[in-house]
């Protein structure tokens, strides 16, 4: 599936099942929504389906609870968004590893989390053999029972 296709015709099915229900007990959700490349020992790499969810879901819908607090050190921000249906709050990761290519990751803390996440667009980043083998790629009805909305 395509960046525009995922877009266009997932995104928006995704967002209307949020609003009938939060997806935060999903381990589904939690497992896509904590994938952080640097676990694995590759380049840095991002998961679209996890940005564009991340933007749309926790971004636009989660209330700030902290600012975003710079490490002078890494350049990595952290800050906590809560959920407004169930209260549930994640850690939002986020770095820049160039002008062109940031990624964040949602860290749930003690939340169940799913052996397999479910994928349909995939990676993109920096050059590299990459391979995670607890993601995979699925269909939009594979994907959507994942993350709590199908």
């Amino acid at each position: 599936m395509t960046p525009q296709e995922f877009s266009g015709e997932v995104l928006p099915r995704v967002v209307s099942a949020w609003e009938r229900m939060c997806f935060c007990s999903s381990p589904g959700f939690v497992k896509l929504m904590s994938f952080d490349f640097s676990r694995y020992g590759t380049t840095p790499v991002a998961l679209y389906d996890q940005e564009a969810l991340g933007d749309e879901i926790i971004t636009k819908r989660f209330t700030r609870i902290t600012e975003p607090v710079p490490d002078p050190r890494s350049g990595t921000n952290r800050h906590i968004r809560q959920c407004p249906a169930c209260g549930r709050r994640c850690e939002v990761v986020w770095d820049q590893y160039s002008i062109n290519f940031d990624r964040a990751y949602y860290d749930f803390g003690q939340a169940e989390v799913a052996i397999q996440g479910i994928y349909l667009v995939g990676f993109y980043g920096f050059r590299g053999n990459w391979s995670f083998p607890d993601y995979k790629p699925g269909t939009t009805i594979e994907f959507l029972a994942a993350i709590g909305a199908g």
